[in-house]
């Protein structure tokens, strides 16, 4: 009976381990506040696999100036749906300010949202919103504004996707510059849809033949 509990405790353990209680949920027209995670190296985690990185975007906007970056990956303890698409933006200001992070396009998908500690980041956003209706943007706002050599934590969507795409990233004060980052997607890429129509192509020729021989 021991050794059974003890294996009902390890389960409920791994269970509490897979589904993460950092997660918050955000759905269209919400506000939330992200819990911090304090994992240590989160983008460098053995279950956490990076899909795409845009590298140190820098950006002018104004007297605003800065760079940056987002990286898109799967990550097996994602709440939402584990193994799905996950985003995460980092924004570093080298001069003027920063107030909101953003980024899209997330309308369809169900998403959470939290903030982590890793990367060399010095500030933690204030709250996360994602805009009404079908919920386009998600967004992360820091108040008092991040200001020269501040960067931020890493910003992080969880998501139901199981592709990406391109799409928009921004960084918001009295002026706005948006970059070309990634966004989730569950469209086929291009090669899927080129290899499904061959075979469907083939399938037809087949069947044609077979009604020639009757």
């Amino acid at each position: 009976m021991k050794f059974l509990s003890g294996i009902s405790l390890a389960a409920i353990m791994l269970a509490g381990a897979a589904t993460p209680s950092f997660a918050t949920s955000l759905a269209p027209g919400g506000t939330v506040t992200p819990t911090l995670d304090t994992t240590a190296n989160f983008l460098g985690a053995a279950n956490f696999t990076i899909l795409g990185n845009t590298g140190a975007v820098a950006y002018t906007s104004g007297s605003n100036s800065g760079t940056i970056q987002e990286w898109v990956g799967t990550w097996s303890a994602n709440p939402v749906a584990g193994d799905h698409i996950v985003f995460v933006y980092q924004v570093t200001v080298a001069s003027g300010v920063a107030a909101r992070v953003t980024g899209g396009s997330y309308a369809g998908f169900t998403t959470d949202v939290f903030d982590n500690a890793d990367g060399g980041g010095t500030t933690a956003p204030v709250d996360a919103t994602r805009s009404a209706g079908t919920g386009v943007v998600v967004g992360f706002d820091f108040n008092p504004n991040l200001l020269p050599g501040a960067k931020s934590y890493f910003l992080i969507v969880d998501t139901n996707a199981t592709t990406f795409t391109s799409g928009p990233m921004s960084v918001i004060d009295d002026t706005t510059f948006t970059g070309t980052g990634f966004a989730p997607s569950n469209v086929p890429e291009p090669s899927t849809l080129s290899l499904l129509g061959s075979g469907l192509l083939a399938l037809g020729a087949g069947l044609r033949r077979k009604m020639l021989r009757k």
